[in-house]
């Protein structure tokens, strides 16, 4: 995998109400409008794909300098049945933001191809070059200025997968507040990597895996057709990330740790016997079954 390949896709859920941010974004407007690089787009749907570009761009930087975001320009994908026109995103807005900052050096821009021969092909691809970090670090913009929409945290799913609705009960009522909560508090804490940058990225990129979005701390509960089956935890990037990385988490800058207890499952079924098998104060595998003579 070449340096090139080592891209996400564009993430168009980043959201800010600072007025650093705003005035970032209001700044490379008018550049764009002085260039003659808008023409006569609407104003309303060049600055939300400005934001949904730059905002993306910051973050990423700031996980990996190197990481690319990809992002589609294939004007089918914009439709409006389809996830990026559902997003209200639209191939003519996101494609003059992005000439125009690849015109103004703001980003470096790199087109998609398709290979009919072989099948196979690339999204394009852009990163933010080091104008447009200076840009925003000289508008005293910081990551905490930048957060994501909120999605639903409490997803029902059939059997292939896919979401289904559900009427709101106490009892999904309490989960959600329960896990809303558990996010905000996550939000106030960074969890990152006592790695550096170049590791990280050499590990992903021999693993095949997909870079690392720092951001993605919040949670989500994913059940199985109904609220008794599944529930397990999901979206937190540090689920996602090859094995080997997981001794070096910080939580705030200091090494965290994950207590192994061997044999849990079978500790609770004793519990609910109020039983206490030996193996509890020996080094019996309680996996093990003896066979008697």
């Amino acid at each position: 995998m070449d340096n090139l390949q080592y891209s996400r896709s564009i993430d168009v859920h980043r959201i800010s109400e600072y007025p650093e941010v705003q005035n970032v974004i209001s700044y490379l407007l008018s550049l764009l409008k002085e260039a003659g690089l808008i023409k006569n787009s609407p104003r309303k749907g060049i600055l939300k794909h400005l934001k949904v570009v730059v905002l993306d761009l910051y973050i990423a930087y700031l996980g990996d300098p190197l990481l690319y975001l990809s992002y589609s320009r294939a004007k089918g994908t914009y439709r409006k049945d389809q996830r990026l026109g559902k997003l209200f995103l639209g191939y003519g807005p996101m494609t003059t933001v992005v000439d125009g900052l690849n015109s103004l050096g703001y980003l470096e821009d790199h087109r998609g191809f398709y290979d009919r021969d072989r099948r196979t092909g690339f999204e394009s691809r852009m990163r933010a070059t080091s104008k447009l970090i200076d840009l925003i670090n000289n508008y005293a913009v910081v990551p905490s200025m930048v957060s994501r929409e909120e999605e639903n945290v409490l997803l029902l799913r059939d059997k292939d997968g896919n979401d289904i609705p559900y009427p709101e009960t106490d009892v999904s009522t309490k989960m959600r507040d329960k896990l809303v909560s558990y996010n905000a508090f996550l939000e106030n804490h960074e969890i990152a990597l006592s790695l550096p940058v170049e590791e990280v990225r050499e590990l992903l990129i021999s693993r095949q895996s997909p870079p690392i979005d720092y951001t993605r701390k919040r949670l989500c509960r994913i059940f199985s057709q109904d609220f008794k089956s599944g529930g397990r935890f999901y979206k937190g990037w540090w689920q996602e990330m090859p094995s080997e990385l997981r001794p070096h988490i910080t939580i705030d800058g200091e090494a965290a740790s994950e207590l192994d207890y061997g044999g849990q499952h079978l500790l609770l079924l004793y519990a609910l016997k109020d039983h206490e098998y030996r193996w509890l104060r020996g080094p019996d595998d309680p996996y093990v079954i003896k066979t008697v003579k």
